[in-house]
């Protein structure tokens, strides 16, 4: 069985170059000064090669002071939407010539603890947070952690916080007001809600902005219209059920998250409904499966909350007067048939796509 070779420090390369550590510090470091001449910075570099030498970019970052790492921790990595966002956290990141440190929190508060620790300890300079329901009330566990230590935070998809810390949401109000007046427009007077519950911020605002639209057209809120306590979809099957079951259903839904829509077309496949024939659907979020059903919904610039939240976290790390007023990100609108439109070639879940009026 071979042994793993020794990985080689500044020693070992000065040793084979013939020179002062401070030497081949100051060349692997980039230093430029005409005292060190060009044979000797070649052969320092040459030594370092031979020997496979690579930088202690922690230790020497400590040593600045600056470890150019930002800690991100994620609910889950499976999740598309997620993906986007950490894609706009790397690239800011790297056009500032930080790096970063991702980890996994698998929805579990604990774990999510420890990732917290870790990261202080690799001396991350800040910590940024992509939030779910499952983990955004725990925030006050650990906050006060990264807060004492002095290490920036940016909290991303939720601003329940956003009186103490950095936060940057997408505009979960009027992305929920502008999609449920498109459904006024088309006519509808009974429009109900799927909602998310009241753990996270995006839950809690997209039914402020429902309640919003539905009181500018004139309309009295029903409060047995909104159903759903979460924005997972199991506990959602009794509610939509008693909903569209009820004497005077609503005409029309709007759910306010759209994994939670493939859900919601089975339960009204249940009760032989058709969409949009008998029931006008819009989502919220415009993830990847929103084309496949041609649902309208409300689309989310997921790079641009990861972009922007990367971009706040260097405003404090340079030391600029930045506001404590949270980041919003704006939405819009996209049709599709599942309010209504025609288009070719619907989902098995509807019948011939109509208006309802």
């Amino acid at each position: 069985m071979s042994s793993l070779r020794k990985q080689a420090n500044s020693s070992d390369v000065a040793a084979k170059a013939g020179v002062s550590r401070t030497t081949v510090s100051y060349v692997l470091n980039g230093g430029t000064s005409h005292s060190i001449s060009a044979e000797t910075r070649e052969r320092v570099l040459q030594a370092a090669r031979d020997l496979h030498y690579r930088s202690n970019r922690l230790a020497n970052g400590v040593l600045r002071g600056k470890s150019q790492i930002i800690g991100v921790i994620v609910p889950q990595m499976e999740n598309v939407f997620i993906g986007r966002i950490v894609q706009g956290i790397q690239d800011c990141c790297s056009s500032n010539e930080y790096h970063v440190l991702l980890a996994n929190n698998l929805q579990n508060p604990t774990v999510e603890g420890k990732q917290v620790h870790l990261m202080l300890e690799h001396r991350v300079e800040g910590v940024m947070f992509v939030t779910d329901e499952s983990t955004v009330q725990h925030i006050p566990e650990w906050l006060p952690e990264i807060q004492n230590s002095g290490v920036a935070c940016v909290i991303i998809d939720d601003r329940t916080y956003s009186a103490t810390t950095q936060c940057v949401v997408t505009d979960d109000v009027d992305g929920a007001k502008e999609v449920v007046e498109h459904l006024l427009r088309l006519g509808h007077t009974r429009i109900g809600h799927v909602a998310g519950g009241q753990t996270a911020s995006s839950a809690r605002d997209r039914l402020h902005g429902y309640e919003q639209a539905l009181l500018g057209a004139g309309i009295e809120l029903r409060s047995h219209f909104s159903v759903g306590f979460s924005y997972t979809s199991a506990d959602i099957h009794d509610g939509v059920t008693l909903l569209m079951q009820s004497e005077e259903r609503p005409t029309a839904l709007f759910v306010a998250n759209d994994h939670m829509v493939p859900r919601v077309l089975d339960i009204l496949g249940g009760l032989g409904l058709s969409v949009p024939g008998d029931v006008a659907i819009v989502g919220f979020g415009d993830v990847e499966l929103a084309p496949c059903l041609q649902l309208t919904t409300v689309h989310q610039d997921y790079y641009e909350m990861g972009r922007a939240a990367a971009q706040r976290m260097f405003d404090i790390l340079s030391g600029s007067n930045v506001s404590n007023e949270q980041i919003t990100v704006p939405t819009h609108t996209v049709i599709r048939g599942s309010c209504g439109t025609p288009v070719v070639g619907w989902p098995r879940y509807t019948s011939t796509p109509q208006n309802i009026r």
